[in-house]
């Protein structure tokens, strides 16, 4: 745990060197992801605290995902990869 967590960018530089430079796996996401995440990362209004819910929005995209259905929709329409609905609104 870091006591000052980084900020986005900082953060994935260093996945990047990870992945691409300390010869580590690649956590077993699709490859074909990451360039979405790295432009998401870069940004610098992106909230470090949203990584995951980027990770799994790339994921479901690259997986042919067109319409998600989550009662967090606030979380996902963001990124605006698929139609994000909530299962409990008509």
């Amino acid at each position: 745990m870091l006591a000052k967590p980084l900020d986005a960018a900082e953060a994935a530089k260093r996945i990047r060197f990870f992945r691409e430079e300390a010869g580590c796996l690649h956590c077993g996401y699709d490859p074909r992801t990451w360039d979405t995440i790295w432009d998401h990362l870069h940004d610098r209004h992106f909230k470090p605290s949203r990584t995951f819910d980027l990770v799994l929005a790339t994921t479901l995209q690259a997986h042919g995902v067109k319409v998600f259905y989550t009662r967090n929709t606030a979380d996902f329409a963001p990124f605006d990869l698929f139609e994000v609905r909530n299962p409990e609104k008509p």
